[in-house]
């Protein structure tokens, strides 16, 4: 969809793919992990607090999530320095009484041949375990 390749896993399935609206989000089962890919604006990424925002939104919209007020963490990323990493803490808006959410990460690719930039965002959902390996094995997929 965005001439992108990603090596993962056979059992991550498709989720929600929308060519209109230019996203595409998979998962895989317990332990939760999602990858959600999209284009958007440049402009709306020019520093880490228009990023932050705007990363919020779209969450909100796509996945119907809300990120949970965190100190953000923004920084280049070392593979690549047209790129942007933000990272933090995600809630799920699916069962007010019983919220569930976990860590996610973003990288923020500027595309040089047009104003868009590519959003690339892994999130995991595992209740009361460790997530570190997850969220890492997801870094890496989203890195390479």
């Amino acid at each position: 969809m965005f001439g992108v390749n990603i090596k993962i896993q056979k059992d991550y399935k498709k989720i929600k793919i929308n060519d209109d609206e230019n996203f595409f989000w998979i998962g895989r089962g317990y332990p939760y992990r999602w990858i959600l890919l999209y284009e958007d604006i440049q402009k709306y990424y020019q520093t880490p607090k228009l990023s932050w925002e705007r990363l919020e939104s779209k969450f909100n919209e796509i996945l119907d999530i809300n990120i949970i007020s965190y100190k953000t963490q923004f920084e280049t990323s070392s593979f690549n320095n047209k790129t942007r990493k933000i990272y933090g803490v995600y809630g799920t808006k699916i069962d007010s009484e019983n919220p569930t959410g976990g860590p996610f990460l973003s990288y923020i690719i500027d595309q040089p041949q047009s104003n868009k930039v590519l959003i690339a965002s892994g999130f995991v959902n595992f209740p009361g375990k460790n997530k570190v390996f997850h969220i890492k094995e997801l870094e890496y997929i989203l890195e390479t």
